[in-house]
């Protein structure tokens, strides 16, 4: 994914809101802001955040995957 200002800026945000580390594992892709239908609560909108698994595999893991792939085509 391309990454642009916003999603660098969101991330930073995300950070608050998100468990400690978590963005070490996935990405954010984006932010929405949806209305919501309840109006007898104190907030209007809901914020939706959008992760995407990140593939941390080390080199080695990512060539093991690949050795047990081609076992299992066998």
């Amino acid at each position: 994914m391309k990454r642009n200002n916003n999603t660098n800026m969101y991330e930073g945000l995300a950070s608050y809101f998100l468990p400690s580390g978590i963005l070490e594992y996935f990405e954010v892709t984006n932010f929405t802001e949806i209305p919501t239908r309840d109006t007898e609560v104190l907030y209007t909108t809901e914020l939706h955040i959008y992760l995407d698994e990140r593939d941390n595999r080390t080199h080695e893991m990512r060539g093991s995957e690949v050795a047990i792939l081609e076992l299992c085509q066998r």
